[in-house]
Formats: structure tokens, C-alpha cells, sequence
């Protein structure tokens, strides 16, 4: 009696757990989660474009430099004597107080001061256009006098005109220095003659970047002397390097500093143009110095492109279902934008979160593409799905219960 009772209860136990499993078995598999597609990263591409990097001599100091990014630097990294390249930053910081957009700017009277500084330059040899008490200049011929003339005079007159005296403008140099990020920088004089003026060539290469882009600077570099600098004997320096479609802001050399030479140029790409500055000192010599900067011009000629680092469309991962459908995730528009970089762009692919169903086009994930040129940063670009994913149909649910019941399991567990 009790062994029936016993097997009744058993065969119960055993039906309920039937049923339990019937019935469940069939909402687990039609309604369930649908198992996670399995997403695998493709072989990377090799890059679109050649990379030709700045070609820079190893001896003195190199730099090649955007506004705000050094590009490459090669040799000496402790900062030098920067002569008369001290007159680039002297214009750059009284532009900071008197921008100079376009037009002739304000008018500077020359003083007595401004007379007996300019007999000193020129007692002790230093480089100065004439001036006299009561002339009348403006800060587009002053520019002019002292960027492409050389004049130590103005300088000085500039940035006291500017700052009220030759204290005042220091101080204002540094904190400008300091806001452009010019850490090496040291300001002693606005004139270029004193040895303590000093900066990296990275930093005089930036600054040479800042000078070029500055519309007044640009101006007193390009138009024709003003009248009244010609008559106090401004003369301008020889072209250098015609023919490689550089514009020299600084040629200069002295004992203590050497060989400078500052120069900008713009090439021009299919993407639009793209400028850069080069600052270079202490050359072994000046033919020396012809030749390693016709070689850096070739370099840039090779290497600034807006190729795209990665065609528009390349695949870059696989999704595939269980029930067979595949995908794959395209790399979507790379933005073409002028760029010089030093070695090949690396890419970095990072699937998304991929559930189904999926239409096309659908973001799937994401390419990273960072290049060490700086002026472009990081650059991150979406995986596009190129093909849709559906839901399984029944008859593949109910003869494939264990990867969904593992789904489930997955989600209520996780």
C-alpha cells in the first residue's frame, strides 16, 4: 500500500516536472532572448597614404610647428639666443594690446627718447633704420622698419609706444608667453640684442607660426614699404630661396647666436591649405642651411596630403547569428583633412553594443584613427552596419531550445 502510494507520488512529481518542462519549454524558445551575435574584428588596413615625415638635420636646433602643435624637433632641445627673432614676438605682443587687422593702424610719433635709443643702437653697431624726433610713423611702417628693415630703434619704440616703457613690455611678454603655452620662453629685450633672450626651438617655431598668421605681421611682410620708411632708409633683405615659396620672417646671425633662420610656408591640398613654420638654428653654415631646408620643403611637399588615413566603406568587423545571418560594420566617412604626419596613423576598433533585430546602417561600433601629427587629434569614426539582421523564424526556436535557454539564463543571471 505505502509502496503504491510511494510510486503515485514519484510518477506525480515526475509529471509535474514534465508539464513544468512542456510548459515552459515553449514561452523559453518563442519568447525568450535571442542569443548575442558574435562580433570578430577584421585584419586592419595599411594606410591610404605614404607617411614622409619633416626631414630635419640632427646637428644645431630644428623645429617644425603649427600655431599650437610642435610638429617635430630635432637636435638641440635647451633653449638659445634668439637674436633679432626677438622683433617677431616684440610685433606679436603689442598686437596683443593693438591688433593691426588691416590698414595702416595707429599713428606713433617719435620722441626725443625714442631719437637718443636709436643714436645708442647705432653707436654700438646694431642694425637701426633713422628716425628723428616728431616723425610720424604708423604701426604698419614701424612693422616694416623693424621686421624686414632690421631696426633695433623701432623695436624699441614700438613696445614702448605700446607698454610705456621697456619694463612694461617685458612684463607683458612673459604673460603672454605664458598664456601661448611658450615655456621655454624668456624675454630680456624687445630689440634682439641682449643673449638672455632665449626659447626652444619648438617654441620659437610655434611663435614663428603665431607671427605668420597674424594679418599685420602678414602685411608688413607682403606689401610694398610705406614712404616715409623708404626715406629714413629702409632697405629690404634679398629674397632667399625664391623658388621654394617660403616666406623668411627671420634671416639673421650673430656671434652668440649663430645662424637663425625663420620661415613659414602653405601648401595646398585637394582638402584645402595647409600651413606650418620652421624655425632653425645654429646651422654649421649658410649653404649648409640652404640644404637642409630645401630638403625640409621637399619633405613637406611628400608628406602633407589629405588622403584619408581609412576609405570610406572599409570592413572592419563581422556579426554573425546563430541561426546564420552575417553582417558586416563599415567604416563610415573620414573627414579629409590636410595633415603632416611622422609616422603611420594607428587604428583602434571598438565593436558596439549589437542587438537584434538590426537594420541597415544601424552604428555597430567605432574606429579610432589617431595620428601623431597633433594638428589633427584623435579622430573617431562609426561602424555602419551594412546589412540587416532579423529574428530567427519558429521552427529554428524550437529545434535550437539550448542556445536560447542559455540566453535566458544569461539575462535573468547575469
Amino acid at each position: 500500500m505505502r509502496n503504491g502510494m510511494a510510486k503515485r507520488g514519484i510518477s506525480i512529481t515526475l509529471g509535474t516536472i514534465v508539464l513544468i518542462g512542456v510548459v515552459g519549454y515553449g514561452p523559453a524558445t518563442l519568447l525568450g532572448p535571442l542569443p548575442a551575435p558574435a562580433v570578430a574584428t577584421l585584419a586592419l588596413p595599411t594606410p591610404a597614404a605614404a607617411v614622409t615625415p619633416p626631414a630635419l638635420p640632427t646637428t644645431g636646433a630644428t623645429a617644425v610647428a603649427q600655431t599650437a602643435a610642435v610638429l617635430a624637433h630635432a637636435g638641440d632641445t635647451a633653449a638659445l639666443p634668439i637674436s633679432g627673432a626677438a622683433r617677431l614676438i616684440t610685433a606679436l605682443v603689442v598686437a596683443q594690446r593693438y591688433p593691426l587687422p588691416e590698414g595702416p593702424g595707429q599713428d606713433i610719433t617719435m620722441t626725443e627718447q625714442n631719437y637718443e635709443t636709436y643714436r645708442e643702437r647705432v653707436d654700438a653697431g646694431q642694425s637701426a633704420v633713422s628716425l628723428f624726433p616728431g616723425d610720424v610713423w604708423t604701426q604698419h611702417s614701424v612693422l616694416q622698419a623693424m621686421l624686414r628693415g632690421g631696426s633695433t630703434a623701432h623695436a624699441d619704440a614700438l613696445a614702448t609706444w605700446a607698454y610705456g616703457s621697456i619694463d612694461g613690455y617685458l612684463k607683458a611678454a612673459q604673460a603672454w608667453a605664458k598664456k601661448e603655452g611658450l615655456t621655454s620662453l624668456v624675454v630680456t629685450d624687445a630689440a634682439g640684442v641682449d643673449t638672455g633672450t632665449q626659447a626652444t626651438a619648438s617654441d620659437l617655431a610655434r611663435i614663428t607660426a603665431l607671427a605668420a598668421a597674424d594679418p599685420g605681421i602678414t602685411a608688413a611682410f607682403t606689401e610694398e614699404p610705406d614712404t616715409l620708411a623708404v626715406q629714413r632708409g629702409l632697405t629690404l633683405p634679398s629674397p632667399y630661396l625664391a623658388d621654394t615659396g617660403i616666406r623668411v620672417l627671420y634671416r639673421g646671425y650673430t656671434d652668440q647666436a649663430g645662424i637663425i633662420l625663420l620661415f613659414s610656408q602653405t601648401v595646398t591640398t585637394p582638402a584645402g591649405p595647409f600651413s606650418y613654420a620652421s624655425a632653425s638654428l645654429r646651422s654649421a653654415t649658410w649653404q649648409t642651411l640652404e640644404t637642409e631646408t630645401r630638403a625640409l620643403v621637399a619633405s613637406a611637399e611628400s608628406g602633407i596630403n589629405s588622403t584619408a588615413d581609412l576609405a570610406t566603406g572599409t570592413p572592419l568587423l563581422t556579426i554573425t547569428t546563430d541561426w546564420e545571418q552575417s553582417v558586416r560594420g563599415l567604416s563610415g566617412e573620414t573627414p579629409a583633412q590636410p595633415h603632416w604626419g611622422s609616422t603611420a596613423p594607428t587604428l583602434r576598433v571598438e565593436p558596439g553594443t549589437i542587438t537584434v533585430p538590426l537594420a541597415e546602417g544601424t552604428p555597430v561600433g567605432s574606429v579610432t584613427i589617431t595620428d601623431d601629427s597633433q594638428a589633427t587629434g584623435d579622430r573617431r569614426i562609426p561602424l555602419i552596419a551594412d546589412g540587416a539582421l532579423t529574428e530567427p523564424d519558429v521552427l529554428w526556436r524550437l529545434t535550437h531550445p539550448l542556445p536560447l535557454l542559455k540566453a535566458l539564463w544569461e539575462q535573468l543571471i547575469p
